[in-house]
């Protein structure tokens, strides 16, 4: 099951700070501290700590501009390495559930780590999320929120 919990404590803190959210990037610094989108969030409020490499693309969308010693796709968590998204899909409950629909490579945390999203979409998704049965159980829906004409919005 998704742990609504841990969802809903991300987006509380993402509409609390909207400036330290950037759907866009893992975890990135900035001049007040960091940004970070939503995997981001729920990494860095279970206590993982950002590390500093350089070395990794910190761009969600994993493209050669995310390279970048302000960003990181990486972080410790309970004295362990972790990428941000394995991190945050297995504190969101989402590491065993892979989509029916999409199984090659999609899935309910592909949607939530989306770079379109926006609050108002993942809070929608958590409402989604929270009466499935099972993750993959809202898949079916969130993809046809998600996308238009079988593409995420601004994909032409």
């Amino acid at each position: 099951m998704v742990d609504t919990t841990v969802l809903s404590e991300a987006l509380a803190a993402i509409r609390a700070n909207p400036a330290a959210h950037d759907q866009d990037v893992w975890i990135r610094r900035t001049e007040c501290g960091t940004a970070q989108c939503l995997a981001g969030w729920v990494c860095l409020l279970a206590g993982a700590v950002p590390l500093w490499t350089g070395a990794f693309d910190c761009q969600v969308g994993y493209g050669d501009e995310g390279n970048s010693e302000d960003g990181t796709a990486l972080v410790r968590y309970e004295g362990e390495p972790w990428s941000v998204p394995d991190l945050a899909r297995r504190l969101l409950g989402l590491d065993k559930h892979r989509s029916k629909w999409w199984p090659q490579s999609g899935d309910v945390a592909t949607l939530l780590f989306m770079t379109e999203n926006t609050i108002d979409d993942l809070e929608l998704y958590r409402d989604m999320l929270a009466v499935a049965e099972w993750p993959q159980d809202a898949y079916a829906p969130m993809a046809a929120h998600a996308f238009v004409d079988g593409k995420p919005p601004g994909d032409d």
